[in-house]
């Protein structure tokens, strides 16, 4: 390393020696060459630890000019949060007792259409129930050609469409400023078997594992690596 190091910091400094000093380090690590013997390693482990003060008093200057503002902003935000607050808990009832009232209305518009289904497939059957009864008696008349007829018919009716219960349209609430409120899917899933589920979806606990790597305990498909780094103190 062709640059000398001082040790920075002596006295303390105004912001532009901070700023002035922190630049010249940033430069001069930038002509640290491959380090292929100990006395270049040593050098380059000052200029390290210079670079951490330099970041440690750049940080300080920045913390001491924007804590006064951290602190006005945190005071404004705190006189606005109950009335925030207020106005998103009375939204959030309007809105529930909105979503009663849709689920309600919802639960009986689907219940009418399945009550409807049921009547127009008894009147369906029945139809069919009657029409093999003539086919039965006409044969039992001995009237061949009203028998077949009437067989015809029965088969008609049976060949006929089932009735199906019709999708429930959704009930929309319209105000007279504008608003329109309707029920939407919001899915979500509940895990009911966490050894069930597939691997894809099983998320290592990165967290939990850094807070043992101290005693790096066998754990089960866990292997501890020892990724070493140099550390300038």
């Amino acid at each position: 390393m062709s640059t000398a190091l001082s040790i920075p910091y002596l006295s303390e400094p105004s912001d532009s020696d901070v700023f002035e000093r922190a630049t010249q380090l940033v430069e001069q690590s930038g002509r640290v060459p491959t380090i292929t013997d100990p006395e270049t390693a040593s050098r380059a482990g000052d200029l390290a630890k210079f670079l951490k003060v330099a970041g440690t008093k750049v940080n300080e200057l920045r913390d001491l000019r924007v804590r006064p503002l951290n602190q006005e902003v945190k005071q404004i935000n705190a006189s606005f949060k109950p009335l925030s607050d207020a106005i998103e808990s009375a939204r959030k009832d309007v809105i529930g007792k909105i979503t009663a009232f849709q689920l309600a209305e919802d639960k009986r518009r689907r219940e009418d259409a399945e009550t409807a289904r049921l009547d127009a497939l008894r009147i369906h059957r029945a139809a069919e129930a009657e029409a093999l009864r003539k086919a039965a008696e006409a044969e039992e008349s001995g009237d061949s050609d009203a028998a077949a007829e009437a067989l015809e018919a029965a088969v008609a009716v049976a060949d006929a469409p089932v009735p199906t219960t019709p999708a429930a349209t959704s009930t929309i609430s319209r105000g007279d400023y504008g608003s329109t409120t309707s029920l939407r899917d919001n899915w979500q899933a509940n895990v009911t078997d966490f050894a069930a589920l597939p691997d894809t979806f099983k998320v290592t606990n990165e967290a939990a594992l850094r807070g043992l790597k101290g005693t790096r305990p066998t754990i089960p498909g866990v292997e501890w690596v020892n990724n070493r780094v140099a550390v300038a103190r």
